[in-house]
C-alpha cells in the first residue's frame, strides 16, 4: 500500500513519465527537459516556496512513484483577513494503482493547514475522489471558456437543448449565413 510523502525535486523524473503516461501528450511525447522545467518551476520553485504547502506523491514500498497531486499555494484576502488557497492540479495516479493512492493523495492535502482547496479541473472520477475524501464540488461557481468558431450556430445549439425551445434548431440554415 503506498504511504503519501511531499514532492521532492527526486521525484521529478518519474512523476514526468507517470503524468505523460496517464495524459499521453496529443502529438507524441513532450520534449523532456520542457516537461520537467514545468514541474521543476511549478512545484519546486513555484510561486510560494515558503509557504509550508507541498505538492505530494504517492510512493509504493520499492520506492516507485503511484500518483501525483501538484499543489499551487495561493494568498488570498477575505473581509481584511489573509488567507491561504491552495490550487491542486496535474492530478494523476498509475492507472495500474486506482483505488486507494488517489483517495489518500486527496485526503493527505485537505488534512493540511490551508484555509480552501480548489482544484483546476476535474473529470468525474477525481470529483467523485474529491467527494470521498470530504470535499465539495460547486459547479455553480465554476468557469468554463468557450470560444465558439460559429457563434450563431452555438447559440443555437444552446437553445436547442433547453426545454421548450428545441424549435430554434429550425433557424439553423439562416444561422450558418450569419
Amino acid at each position: 500500500m503506498a504511504s503519501v510523502r511531499a514532492f521532492r525535486e527526486q521525484d521529478i523524473d518519474q512523476v514526468t513519465r507517470l503524468h505523460q503516461q496517464v495524459f499521453p501528450p496529443d502529438e507524441g511525447p513532450a520534449p523532456d527537459a520542457a516537461y520537467e522545467t514545468y514541474f521543476r518551476d511549478t512545484f519546486v520553485g513555484g510561486p510560494r516556496p515558503d509557504s509550508g504547502f507541498a505538492s505530494l506523491v504517492a510512493e509504493e514500498a520499492g520506492g516507485e512513484l503511484s500518483g501525483f497531486l501538484g499543489v499551487v499555494p495561493v494568498r488570498m484576502a477575505l473581509g481584511g483577513r489573509q488567507l491561504w488557497a491552495t490550487v491542486c492540479t496535474q492530478f494523476c495516479v498509475d492507472p495500474r494503482r486506482r483505488g486507494m493512492a488517489g483517495l489518500k493523495l486527496i485526503r493527505h492535502h485537505f488534512a493540511g493547514s490551508q484555509d480552501l482547496s480548489i482544484s483546476d479541473g476535474a473529470n468525474p472520477v477525481t470529483m467523485r475522489l474529491w467527494r470521498w475524501a470530504g470535499g465539495e464540488a460547486v459547479l455553480t461557481c465554476s468557469l468554463h471558456f468557450l470560444r465558439p468558431l460559429r457563434p450563431a450556430q452555438f447559440a443555437l445549439s444552446v437553445l436547442a437543448h433547453r426545454p421548450g425551445l428545441g424549435a430554434a434548431a429550425r433557424l439553423s440554415p439562416p444561422a450558418r449565413l450569419l
